[in-house]
């Protein structure tokens, strides 16, 4: 017998492009029924067993990628307070500014084995796990086509000063180019972290004023570590909860912390800007950095804060910051009735009556909001937003649809909404073919219609 694996994927593997193990059983393969088995395991458990013939070349193509994808799912909650929301870490938990994932990366081993009968007319037998193959890390990531099959995330494995967390935002030392954040904004990034191959032990967080002068100079890094919420990629990794972290680093996050008060925003009335790099343990630059440049709450518009999955599985943000608008569309069912009265001895009728009835109204709120004017990078950023499936809200003031609705809705206190987007398309723009700056317009809903009165 000789049962081989001709083709496999690489070491992280994302579910949005086809993840393929070529098997091939040059002794057996043409036995009576046979057909090649692949059980999928995710995170040490058989969820799926594969089977299929022996193609024209005598083996076996299997794509696991919608069986993988469908145990993944993104973060939504912080996993060290399951009652707030992710987008908010560490809000109610703030002496821990990372967060574990939850089913965002998964471990994927498959085995491989066979079934065949003796005979045409006997029931085929199964052989299992015949081969094993090493783990996999698995992603909901996707990348535009290349060449070959599998992307294999190099440029967000953080080993290096030119890697990527698990975002296309752009950064400063590789794009060169900068955020403009204000002060009520909430957000994270995510990093992997399935081995010492992973190297952030230190989330660097870095305040400077406009002359370029460090403000935090007694706290400024975060220790990745399960005593603040996550985990030492070297020694505490034991489960796939803790090989993908997230770290709240918007304005709004590092001011709710409480580990290291130096580092939140608040503390430093000249910070003009602050910058986001993960190291090793010995303060080796595995990152690029990324730069936030402050600029307060300097709109006269109501920003709109979108946060949206992105092509790796975890969150991106962008804060809408020109002119928005906001509307309630209205759906009505209804019936036309008979007026007047005809079970009496004279018909009359009443100026109250009604001829036509509403039995019921649906109100859903649509909106549309405008982005700042931005680079060409930040606009093929941005794509992601109008093309995500997971996109929410995330609301900081009590606008004019919720001023009854009881809610305690602040910068301190979000309320995180699911919407759809609605745009039907995304024309990339760039300065030369434009002729302008560059601007865009991105229309949603809200996912819940709005109750009425019955």
């Amino acid at each position: 017998m000789s049962y081989s694996i001709e083709q496999e994927p690489v070491l992280v593997i994302g579910t949005g492009q086809p993840i393929i193990f070529t098997a091939k059983e040059s002794a057996l393969s043409g036995s009576p029924k046979f057909k090649y088995i692949c059980d999928v395991y995710i995170n040490g458990t058989r969820k799926a067993r594969l089977k299929q013939l022996p193609n024209a070349s005598s083996v076996a193509v299997f794509d696991i990628s919608r069986v993988v994808n469908s145990f993944l799912s993104s973060t939504k909650v912080n996993q060290g307070i399951t009652t707030n929301s992710i987008h908010t870490l560490p809000l109610g938990d703030t002496a821990d500014p990372f967060s574990l994932n939850d089913s965002t990366l998964e471990s994927v081993v498959c085995k491989f084995g066979y079934e065949k009968a003796s005979s045409a007319t006997t029931a085929p037998v199964v052989t299992a796990d015949v081969v094993t193959e090493s783990t996999r890390y698995a992603i909901q990531g996707a990348v535009p086509y290349i060449a070959g099959i599998n992307y294999a995330f190099g440029d967000f494995i953080p080993n290096g000063t030119s890697k990527r967390f698990l975002t296309n935002m752009p950064n400063n030392s590789v794009d060169g180019e900068s955020i403009s954040v204000s002060n009520n904004e909430w957000r994270t990034i995510a990093f992997l972290n399935y081995s010492s191959a992973t190297q952030i032990n230190r989330l660097y967080v870095q305040i400077y004023n406009s002359s370029d002068v460090l403000l935090n100079t007694s706290n400024f890094y975060f220790e990745n570590t399960n005593a603040n919420g996550g985990a030492n990629p070297s020694s505490e990794v034991s489960d796939d909860t803790e090989r993908l972290i997230y770290a709240g680093i918007g304005v709004k996050n590092l001011n709710t912390q409480t580990l290291h008060t130096d580092m939140q925003i608040s503390q430093h009335p000249t910070a003009a800007y602050y910058k986001v790099f993960g190291t090793d343990a010995s303060n080796n630059q595995k990152t690029a950095m990324y730069r936030f440049n402050l600029d307060g709450n300097d709109c006269i518009f109501p920003m709109v804060e979108l946060a949206w999955k992105n092509r790796l599985g975890v969150w991106d943000y962008y804060t809408f910051k020109k002119k928005d608008e906001k509307r309630l569309s209205i759906t009505r069912t209804g019936m036309s009735k008979v007026f007047g009265t005809y079970n009496t001895a004279t018909y009359s009728v009443n100026s109250f009556d009604r001829g036509g009835e509403t039995l019921t109204t649906e109100a859903m709120f649509t909106a549309s909001a405008n982005t700042d004017y931005m680079s060409e990078k930040q606009a093929q950023w941005l794509q992601g937003c109008f093309t995500s499936n997971e996109v929410y809200l995330i609301d900081t003031t009590k606008d004019v649809f919720q001023t009854s609705s009881g809610a305690t809705i602040s910068a301190d206190a979000p309320n995180v909404i699911p919407i759809e987007i609605t745009s039907a398309e995304f024309t990339e723009k760039t300065r030369i073919n434009n002729q302008c700056e560059i601007q865009y317009t991105i229309n949603y809903k809200y996912s819940k219609p709005q109750r009425t009165g019955i």
